[in-house]
């Protein structure tokens, strides 16, 4: 298999799973709420408090594009906003219930996709998998394991 094709394969998963996690989460969770929203919870939930600038560089993401989604999540009761520091704009945003109930279906999903994706594969072949797409990983980020 030439490179390119390594990089065409690992490109045909990412969006494969993508896709399949888009399908059951819409079944899942209330519309309008969208996978990225999803990723937004998700790195509110590892750090409860952080700020726009700082969400935004978790989620890979433009901070404007952030801060629009983040407006209409808090407008959706989904986010809520509370002063942090000693700066008049500075805020920190929080999960609120409503979020941490799409986050549990999405955390469903999430296991489905997890066990779909292995699904066939032995653990052997699975901890092979995992070296190999590590060691991808690391050549890309300069991170060795």
């Amino acid at each position: 298999m030439s490179k390119a094709a390594v990089l065409e394969l690992c490109s045909k998963v990412y969006k494969a799973q993508r896709d399949y996690l888009q399908t059951r989460l819409k079944e899942r969770i209330p519309e309008g709420i969208e996978l990225c929203h999803v990723e937004i919870f998700n790195e509110l939930r590892k750090t409860p408090g952080i700020g726009i600038n700082e969400l935004a560089k978790r989620c890979g993401r433009v901070k404007s594009t952030v801060s629009v989604m983040c407006e209409r999540l808090c407008k959706l009761g989904y986010l809520e906003k509370r002063p942090e520091g000693k700066g008049a704009r500075a805020f920190g945003l929080w999960l609120t219930q409503s979020a941490a109930e799409v986050l549990k279906s999405a955390d469903a999903a999430g296991a489905e996709l997890a066990e779909r994706s292995c699904d066939g594969l032995s653990k052997k072949e699975r901890k092979h998998l995992e070296d190999l797409l590590m060691r991808i990983a690391g050549n890309l980020t300069g991170v060795a394991d």
